[in-house]
């Protein structure tokens, strides 16, 4: 793992608990006692480890005049960074395509994959391990028991206790098969038509056994009857089966004939796509009175005859959707110097009522104009090729964030319904509904350059972009903690995207190519449906002239050193406060401190993303190096800031920094869960979100050909990769990277780390 998340120590941990208890008043005998509890356990580091990866791929590959075929195989197994997380896969891929005459060909294409998916709880224990105390702990090799918390029983469990006994209760395999089949065929000289299928099913299934672990409290004593107790009363088992199928056809006209200096192309076509799913899910737990299900994986359905039968739960869903679209598209070029095209398609979709315009038309146009090919550029001697090009076009979006039918209702189970001494199941809305929910559409505009200079030697684009996006697709808050999908208005996107490659080849032996690229950004709110507004617990807000999804909250100046100094500040509005709590800034100047001194504290938008790589060959070395980053973001740190409060969970090492009396800080409050006025959305929690990382990093060599023709080795490769191998990043969380809905996101939750894989291999061609 690398750029772990620093926790407090259990001395550190113990140090801050005291204090937090002292400031808000808990007295002296009624004190957290610290006896029974005497770890000093990294819980980070007892979940996780350095996983292995392996790869290994055998392919055969032939081909004729008539026909080009190809088979592979591959066995991967890959370690996760959590403890007994591993995904074990086997592939299949094979592909033909063969000429039955010169106007007619055939050909298909199949992947099948079979593979043992790793363990579904992993990222969330490892989630949990982070808010574990450090005073516990995890397991007593004395007694053969795994501890319970301390303090945290009612809010989190042994995350190591429920990964080392539940990792290998769990069977999920998925199978897939991803094939297309394609015919083609050449008429009247000018004409090609050409129909493909698309299929892509898969099936996951899944069986899960949830045992009883025996526990024990460490703060009842070895002579209490509750020392001795159990994560669970009984053993349950639980069943499910997942299918997803998708079908998709494309039959593509095309006409391509050059008239003199005229060249035209057309294209004309219709594409279907479907897809379903199909999910059934049951579970059922032992007789009160009767044995446990046993641990064998034989017994891991919910019909052995160790369950009660009267606890047997079920349930189902299935989705379909569907989309059509009929499409044109011409190319029109003039001496290969005047280029013009133009796109129309009108696509259907099933995930839109019919009255709110299932039906959308799209269209675009564009034109080139290669100036090197012109008499007057044919003395210059600065570009080897120029051309300027330039596009407009509406284009249609349908993201429904997981919604399968996001402009109708649909019910949940999972509910319960009382009716005289009758517990009965119930239903309730899943999420709620816009009716008026329709196609978001880009408005996108372009211009640009293209050119080649120093005899080809260096390659450039520069375009300028324009995006207008209407009827935003978002999720939004509708209460009872749940969200509808909405169109939330306008958005406007305008930026530069730059790119360069040099290549050069220095003598026989070294040569190399470098290249980089840079996008920048710059949106913001136009007409907006209605106001997103940030909360305690969604610190983003989106309204018109400001960026999408931009931070909001208070700017914090310091803190409160004194209560003189509390008493000359302005007056904060509806919270107690005091020495050591945020001192938030009077943005407006009316002289409180109110829900009006919000503002814009941070933009999770960056001002520009950009990529660097290199590739070095010397004799028979080759190196390759990537890199990527971006800049001049925001993040808001949710973890250590803003977490539930009242809750127990282990503090972040930098709260050792915090106020316990003037002058010891100016930014880190005085602990304390009651201190409600520290958890607003503010500064605090705002870090910067740049980075620049080192995506991958290869070294390579190949054998001399020569020397390996009596081996009847064609090629003979070996090399080490590094993937994520450093990443230069300033905020404190594990990953810099975060994604969320089109106006919520850039939030830091602390969720798990971005692995760092470093590989070895060898590729052999016969």
């Amino acid at each position: 793992m690398v750029d772990k998340i620093a926790m407090a120590n259990a001395a550190q941990f113990k140090e801050l608990f005291d204090e937090e208890q002292t400031n808000i008043g808990v007295p002296t005998n009624q004190r957290f006692d610290y006896t029974p509890w005497t770890g000093n356990t990294d819980w980070i580091d007892a979940m996780t480890r350095t996983g292995g990866y392996s790869a290994n791929n055998l392919s055969v590959s032939a081909s004729s005049d008539r026909n080009k075929f190809y088979m592979g195989v591959g066995f991967i197994t890959d370690e996760g960074v959590v403890k007994h997380e591993k995904l074990q896969r086997v592939n299949l891929n094979l592909s033909d395509e063969y000429k039955i005459s010169k106007t007619f060909k055939v050909g298909f294409n199949v992947s099948a994959t079979r593979q043992r998916l790793p363990f579904s709880q992993a990222n969330g224990l490892l989630y949990d391990a982070r808010r574990v105390l450090p005073i516990t702990s995890p397991f007593d090799a004395t007694r053969g028991l795994y501890s319970e918390l301390a303090i945290q029983n009612a809010q989190i469990s042994n995350p190591l206790m429920n990964l080392e006994n539940k990792w290998d209760k769990e069977l999920r395999y998925e199978n897939r098969v991803v094939a297309s089949a394609f015919a083609e065929v050449n008429f009247l000289r000018h004409f090609n038509l050409r129909s493909v299928l698309y299929v892509d099913a898969s099936n996951l299934t899944s069986r899960t056994y949830n045992p009883i672990i025996y526990t024990f409290n460490p703060a009842n004593g070895a002579g209490s009857a509750s020392f001795v107790d159990r994560n669970n009363r009984f053993t349950s088992v639980s069943q499910n089966t997942q299918n997803w199928s998708k079908l998709q056809q494309d039959h593509i006209l095309t006409y391509k004939r050059n008239f003199g200096d005229h060249g035209l192309t057309a294209m004309a076509g219709l594409t279907t796509y479907y897809t379903d799913y199909r999910g059934l899910f049951a579970s059922a737990s032992q007789a009160s009175n009767g044995d446990p299900i046993p641990a064998d994986k034989r017994f891991w359905y919910i019909d052995n005859g160790f369950v009660d039968q009267t606890t047997r739960r079920s349930s189902s869903a299935q989705t379909e959707r569907a989309q059509v679209s009929g499409l044109f598209r011409f190319l029109y070029n003039y001496k290969g110097k005047y280029m013009l095209n133009g796109s129309f398609r009108r696509d259907g979709t099933s995930a839109w009522r019919p009255e709110n315009g299932q039906w959308q038309s799209f269209y675009s146009v564009g034109a080139a104009w290669e100036a090197t090919k012109e008499k007057f550029m044919e003395n210059q001697q600065i570009f080897d090729f120029l051309k300027v090009k330039a596009s407009w076009g509406i284009l249609g979006v349908q993201n429904t964030y997981g919604f399968d039918y996001p402009a109708y209702p649909a019910l949940q189970s999972g509910n319960t319904a009382v009716f005289g001494n009758v517990i009965a199941p119930a239903y309730s809305l899943a999420y709620n509904v816009d009716q008026n929910l329709r196609w978001e559409t880009v408005d996108a505009r372009e211009i640009g350059v293209e050119f080649n200079m120093l005899k080809n030697k260096l390659h450039g684009e520069i375009t300028y972009y324009d995006k207008t996006t209407r009827d935003l697709l978002s999720l939004v808050p509708d209460g009872n903690n749940r969200q509808r999908l909405s169109n939330v208005g306008t958005l406007s996107n305008t930026g530069i995207e730059l790119s360069a490659s040099y290549s050069h080849k220095v003598n026989k032996d070294l040569s190399f190519t470098v290249g980089g690229n840079l996008t920048t950004f710059k949106n913001k709110m136009g007409e907006t449906t209605f106001k997103l507004t940030a909360s305690e617990e969604r610190p983003n807000q989106t309204e018109q002239g400001y960026p999408v999804g931009y931070f909001f909250g208070y700017v914090v100046e310091g803190l409160y050193q004194s209560y003189n100094d509390k008493l000359s500040s302005p007056r904060v509005v509806g919270y107690e406060y005091g020495p050591g709590d945020f001192k938030y800034k009077d943005v407006n100047g009316d002289g409180v401190i109110d829900s009006k001194d919000r503002t814009l504290i941070g933009n999770p938008t960056p001002d520009f993303m950009y990529g660097l790589n290199a590739n070095i060959n010397y004799k028979g070395f080759d190196l390759s190096m990537d890199f990527n980053g971006v800049y001049g973001n925001e993040i808001y740190r949710f973890w250590g800031s803003s977490e539930l409060p009242f809750t127990t969970f282990n503090y972040p090492a930098f709260k050792m920094n915090r106020w316990r009396g003037e002058g010891t800080s100016n930014w880190d409050p005085i602990l304390g869960a009651n201190r409600a006025i520290n958890r607003l959305p503010s500064t605090y929690g705002i870090e910067d979100g740049s980075y620049f990382r080192l995506r991958n990093i290869q070294l390579g060599y190949n054998f001399n050909s020569a020397a390996l023709a009596k081996a009847w080795i064609k090629s003979l490769r070996v090399f080490v990769n590094a993937q994520n191998l450093k990443t230069w990043k300033r905020n404190s969380g594990y990953t810099p990277e975060f994604g969320g809905t089109a106006t919520s996101f850039g939030i830091d939750n602390g969720n798990g780390p971005l692995p760092m894989v470093i590989t070895g291999g060898i590729n052999v061609n016969f």
